[in-house]
């Protein structure tokens, strides 16, 4: 992910010029670009064997036909459901009826395989363009955010060495 173009170091501070509690983790300044998309459609084009249309298929499937929710999804749910009721948009999601959903529930999630969907049929653009990334915009400048059409369009994968290093005789490779 990366920061929106118009994010400044200032904007977590209050008038006194002190940090905000939270104020880049928490709300809509802290919502950053997402690369995943991006990083899905790299992947693909340049490392995959497989098209992305058939790599996000079962995901595509999961989103649009739901899934039976384990005792472990249905408490995480019910810990979170404080927050999740302050969000419209995610309580509708996973809230069933305003009520925390309970273990072989279905949950279908048929908005994030419409985006799915866009991504699998035209990569990145699929994402960082079009109706996905106007709803997005729009979500986040009401929430108060301040994303442009122009931060997703601009969204570019950089590739870096990932960090390796050795933790109990295991070899570890992640993000930098």
């Amino acid at each position: 992910e990366t920061a929106p173009g118009k994010a400044s170091a200032g904007m977590y501070l209050d008038a006194n010029g002190t940090p905000i509690a939270a104020a880049s983790l928490k709300g809509p300044l802290a919502a950053a670009i997402p690369g995943m998309p991006a990083a899905l459609a790299h992947l693909a084009q340049n490392y995959g064997q497989l098209p992305l249309v058939h790599s996000l298929a079962p995901a595509i499937a999961l989103a649009r036909d739901g899934f039976r929710l384990d005792r472990r999804f249905a408490g995480m749910v019910t810990n979170y459901q404080g927050k999740l009721r302050a969000d419209p948009q995610a309580a509708g999601i996973f809230l069933q009826h305003g009520l925390t959903p309970v273990a072989g529930s279905v949950l279908r999630q048929p908005q994030l395989a419409a985006t799915l969907t866009a991504i699998a049929r035209h990569g990145a653009d699929g994402f960082y363009r079009g109706r996905v990334a106007d709803e997005m915009v729009q979500s986040v400048k009401r929430a108060g955010g301040i994303w442009e059409h122009s931060d997703l369009a601009h969204y570019r994968v950089i590739e870096r060495e990932p960090a390796r290093f050795t933790y109990r005789d295991a070899m570890i490779t992640t993000a930098p």
